[in-house]
């Protein structure tokens, strides 16, 4: 097995350090949109507007640092790989997308057999359980920001980049170890390294669907879909009998 060179380290500090700048920037944004939403009269403690803020911002920070790094390396928008669609992309997503919810489940049925702790829940679904009706909020908000905002950042700058400098396997496994990581605050908790194995597992098809296809609008829309359905799952969960 070859040896990591100072190049290596180098290239696998500085995705580290776009991945959690694009997560700093997103906060800071975050507060940023909470101060001014207070100044406008807006309640910005009000449980379902932070959740708003929080997540818009931190698509914004994702967005402004990708376009940073972009523009540091002299590097042209066209370098994210993004087309318009296809019918075989969009075939593509429906494929990801029950290929996620597939592995999903089978690793949540994996979980309660083995004896082991239960993955740490999202900090968004510990909300949920005191107010369900943010599930139905973080829907829209998944499809229009979360998949768009960290795909753009994740795969479409740091993966791209890694594969550049080595090759796609290199490239997606790296990828998908820095996204779990950079969630490491999102699932603080009991049972945190299973969730972050977890994340780490989903990310893998999702770079590989990113390479398949060459094009981020499919991992973008297969993210936001697979969160929109699980945000949906957990809504029914928590208001019916039927999940």
């Amino acid at each position: 097995m070859p040896s990591l060179g100072r190049r290596d380290v180098e290239t696998f500090v500085e995705m580290l350090v776009v991945g959690f700048g694009g997560l700093t920037v997103g906060i800071v944004v975050s507060l940023v949109f909470s101060v001014l939403a207070a100044g406008v009269g807006l309640p910005a403690d009000d449980a379902a507007i932070a959740l708003v803020l929080s997540v818009v911002g931190l698509a914004v920070g994702f967005a402004v640092t990708a376009a940073v790094y972009l523009g540091y390396q002299g590097l042209h928008v066209s370098y994210l790989r993004i087309q318009r669609p296809t019918v075989r992309h969009l075939g593509w997503v429906v494929a990801g997308t029950v290929a996620l919810l597939g592995i999903a489940l089978v690793l949540g049925v994996a979980v309660e057999w083995l004896p082991i702790d239960e993955p740490s829940d999202h900090q968004v679904i510990e909300l949920a359980e005191q107010r369900p009706s943010l599930m139905l909020v973080m829907i829209p908000l998944s499809l229009l920001f979360v998949g768009p905002g960290e795909e753009l950042l994740f795969r479409g700058v740091i993966q791209t980049r890694l594969v550049d400098i080595y090759d796609e396997r290199v490239g997606i496994v790296v990828t998908s170890l820095i996204f779990a990581v950079a969630h490491v605050p999102a699932y603080l908790g009991e049972g945190l390294e299973l969730s972050l194995a977890i994340l780490f597992s989903l990310s893998l098809v999702i770079g590989w669907l990113y390479e398949r296809t060459d094009n981020l609008v499919v991992p973008a829309l297969v993210h936001g879909i697979y969160n929109a359905v699980l945000f949906a799952l957990v809504y029914a969960h928590l208001t019916t009998d039927l999940v």
